[in-house]
């Protein structure tokens, strides 16, 4: 068996190369969890986003068009800030939850076939690459049948679909 042994000066290197390794990592990571919420063109659906306000504190948040950059959201639509007001950028934008428990979900009023595709909710936390990042994706189908809720335990995805009954 052979070891090598690093000098400091091939070990600062490493450590930086491992360090860096973690983060794009940890990132792919992050970014390959979605939550698909689907809904019908003229309905109101709303966007998951929780957050534990007991550990960080009420903080910043915004929600945006797109996947989640570095930093802020991209094209934002609503944003709230510590003092919790709500800036939206459209009235069809609401902050229904309850934001001083956490609940930063995002509701569309009225959905139209535009509204379908990605969307990011940014969570500020304190601390290098500490914000929580929720990813999700809509899809929106044609009719005009009210929603109803499916959760399934232990999964991440939130399906809304109306189920017809005949009898």
């Amino acid at each position: 068996m052979q070891y090598s042994v690093l000098s400091t000066g091939t070990m600062l290197p490493c450590l930086f190369l491992r360090w860096s390794l973690l983060l794009t990592t940890t990132g792919f990571i992050a970014m390959g969890a979605e939550t698909l919420v689907q809904g019908k063109i003229g309905q109101d659906i709303t966007l998951p986003c929780h957050y534990s306000v007991l550990k960080h504190g009420v903080t910043t948040m915004c929600w945006g068009r797109g996947s989640c950059p570095s930093s802020l959201c991209f094209d934002p639509i609503i944003w709230t800030d510590t003092s919790q007001e709500i800036v939206p950028k459209s009235s069809r934008y609401h902050l229904m939850g309850d934001i001083r428990h956490g609940d930063v979900s995002l509701t569309i009023l009225n959905v139209t076939a535009k509204d379908a595709g990605e969307y990011c909710c940014r969570v500020e936390i304190p601390g290098w690459f500490n914000d929580l990042k929720i990813h999700v994706r809509t899809v929106i189908e044609k009719g005009s049948s009210g929603p109803t809720s499916l959760m399934v335990p232990g999964k991440s995805f939130c399906y809304l679909k109306q189920e017809v009954s005949l009898f």
